[in-house]
């Protein structure tokens, strides 16, 4: 409610990611879509974790440390902590991929990771897996 009577310009450590629009010097549209409809259709877990490493820049660090504590679902942004000189950083996404990860977030508790791995924390071995695994679907390699 009180929204809609203040307007605030979005602040300059903010990053607002619409994958209508994205493009990535590295790869296309196409190739970026190749490997998001084939995880989707595959395992939708490896999808999220490709959408979102490749929509918001995050490391894959950040990744594994991303809690639903900071997911901000109404809001629809994340906000990625302990980034060294920043401090932090705030993530606007789209609607539906915010969607899609509040929708997968709601199974775990508020304080555990939104991407857990099989006996807790999710190793970074296992996302350079995926990667690698996208990797030879575009027959590009896919570094973060």
């Amino acid at each position: 409610m009180l929204k809609n009577l203040i307007q605030f310009p979005i602040p300059s450590s903010n990053l607002v990611v619409d994958l209508n629009s994205f493009c990535s010097p590295f790869y296309s549209n196409e190739e970026i879509r190749k490997v998001l409809y084939h995880f989707r259709k595959h395992n939708f877990d490896h999808y999220l974790i490709v959408k979102y490493l490749f929509t918001t820049g995050a490391s894959i660090p950040d990744l594994i440390h991303f809690r639903m504590m900071d997911f901000n679902y109404e809001e629809s942004f994340l906000t990625l902590q302990a980034r060294s000189r920043l401090g932090f950083l705030k993530i606007s996404l789209e609607k539906e991929f915010a969607k899609e990860l509040y929708r997968h977030g709601t199974q775990y508790s508020v304080d555990s990771p939104i991407f857990p791995g099989r006996n807790g924390n999710r190793e970074e071995r296992s996302i350079q897996k995926i990667l690698k695994k996208a990797s030879i679907l575009i027959a590009k390699e896919i570094t973060i």
